[in-house]
């Protein structure tokens, strides 16, 4: 078990991430952190796992690819964030409201006017898009290689049911927003990411492009194994430039330096974090804030219902409380059952702050 303490990780932080805090001294590791996280290898659930708390202490295990060659899990092995990029999406939205430029109660199709729904009476809102609950389902009939009709069959895409009704997670809500972001920004998603979020949090080591070969690329076992630097996710895929449904690559320690810049309320507007923080939706035990998990069952042990969070397929999670002041990341290479992986990141994320787990 590689442990690495918050003081060697600042060490190496750089610009306005070396500022994170003024603690004196290193953390010490958790050695019940370590054990979980071997159990979990061990049991076949992820092949390694890289995890870390903001202010706490930071933890290695594992193996980083399975082919051709093994390799060690790294503190700065590079893991695809697959659903966890769409807070990047969510962050971008949220700066565009705290500056009064979206509306986040106002239709989508405002900011979309490529979509069929345009031409209607839409009432599907942007904080609908970001919540899951404006009525589309999961279904991905856009996913095609030609480029242009890959867009034609994603705006042509309509709702199964009433806004409100039920949250139904679906990607193409994030997709929708992340071309949101783009007229209103003026540019692409990845450049906007990088000027707004990435740039000014020192976050060198995330993009939202392939990076095949990558040395320091996490092998990810699912979606057929693509190789090693190729986004998982197949709608990724199917589409040459990054989509808001996420995909996108970082470390743990740039992870804990957004997950850090959100809960100390960094670079945004106190609406834009009013905005991420608040639960808008709650039905029948779903609960969501504007990007955000905050489901009872998706919380961990020991934080907060306060507490935010998003998963990722490829075996991710980050999960901010502001009411406790804890942020954390778990980013493995999952090749066991989901639920039961996700289960095993909320274990690590209780244990990381003390939690007791039975």
């Amino acid at each position: 078990m590689q442990q690495i303490s918050r003081r060697t990780f600042l060490s190496c932080a750089t610009g306005a991430a070396a500022t994170w805090c003024g603690c004196v001294g290193a953390p010490k590791a958790n050695p019940a952190v370590t054990e979980e996280l071997r159990r979990q290898i061990d049991d076949g659930l992820v092949y390694g796992g890289v995890c870390g708390l903001v202010g706490g202490a930071f933890y290695a295990e594992g193996l980083q690819w399975f082919r051709p060659a093994q390799k060690l899990m790294a503190a700065d092995s590079i893991f695809d964030l697959a659903s966890v990029g769409k807070t990047f999406t969510a962050f971008l939205c949220a700066k565009l409201v705290g500056e009064g430029k979206m509306d986040p109660d106002a239709p989508f199709t405002k900011y979309l006017p490529q979509h069929v729904l345009a031409k209607e009476a839409c009432d599907i809102t942007v904080r609908d898009l970001a919540m899951h609950t404006g009525g589309f389902d999961n279904s991905k009939p856009y996913i095609v290689d030609d480029p242009a009709e890959f867009n034609r069959r994603l705006y042509l895409k309509r709702p199964v049911r009433p806004r409100g009704v039920k949250f139904d997670y679906a990607c193409s809500n994030y997709i929708y927003l992340g071309r949101i972001v783009e007229n209103l920004m003026g540019m692409d998603l990845e450049a906007a990411a990088k000027r707004y979020i990435w740039d000014p949090l020192g976050m060198k080591d995330t993009c939202w492009h392939n990076i095949p070969n990558h040395p320091r690329a996490v092998q990810n076992g699912l979606n057929g194994a693509p190789p090693i630097g190729i986004k998982g996710d197949e709608q990724a895929r199917a589409y040459p430039k990054a989509m808001g449904n996420g995909a996108a690559f970082s470390t743990a320690a740039d992870m804990l330096r957004f997950a850090d810049a959100i809960l100390h309320r960094r670079l945004l507007s106190k609406e834009a974090y009013d905005l991420l923080y608040t639960c808008c939706y709650e039905v029948n035990g779903d609960r969501r804030s504007f990007g955000w998990d905050m489901r009872a069952s998706k919380t961990p042990k020991g934080w907060s219902a306060r507490t935010i969070s998003h998963g990722g397929f490829t075996g991710n999670t980050l999960a901010i409380d502001p009411e406790n002041g804890y942020a954390g990341v778990v980013l493995t290479n999952r090749r066991g059952d989901w639920g039961k992986g996700y289960e095993g990141r909320k274990r690590l994320l209780s244990l990381m702050v003390g939690a007791q787990i039975g």
